[in-house]
């Protein structure tokens, strides 16, 4: 399949007239894959956060530290692979995390934590308004093994 996908992409670039991509690594690749340095522009990705009622509402039931790098991993935890990703963060990420960052778990059947420090993490579990605790994370977390 894979061979598919980069015939298709050169085929995509070949035609186009313009490439837009979000980033100038992003760019390079293609300069370099392709050749054709005046078709590949670079637009700035930036993301507005408007926080509404919902998110507020997280925000004050959780306390919610605004002034942390809020990360998230969540999902259901009856799922292999996302309780492996769940021990992985656990053993190996957030040990290593810095005061200025805290990590949200969320999700269904959420076992037994390993960690306790509220400080750097905190076991939510199900959440109503996933949608809302995503809105308000800089960064979700996603370890992907089996």
């Amino acid at each position: 399949m894979l061979p598919w996908i980069f015939l298709i992409e050169a085929l995509l670039v070949y035609f186009s007239k313009y490439v837009v991509v979000g980033s100038d690594s992003d760019k390079n690749r293609l300069k370099q894959l392709y050749g054709n340095k005046n078709k590949f522009y670079t637009i700035g990705i930036r993301i507005e956060r408007n926080i509404n009622l919902s998110q507020t509402e997280i925000i004050n039931q959780y306390s919610i530290p605004l002034k942390k790098i809020k990360l998230l991993f969540f999902g259901s935890f009856s799922y292999g692979p996302n309780l492996e990703a769940l021990r992985y963060l656990e053993s190996q990420i957030i040990p290593n995390l810095t005061d200025d960052c805290i990590l949200f778990i969320c999700g269904k059947d959420l076992p037994i934590p390993l960690l306790f420090d509220k400080n750097k993490i905190r076991y939510l579990g199900f959440v109503e308004d996933i949608d809302s605790f995503i809105s308000i994370s800089d960064y979700i977390l996603a370890p992907i093994f089996s």
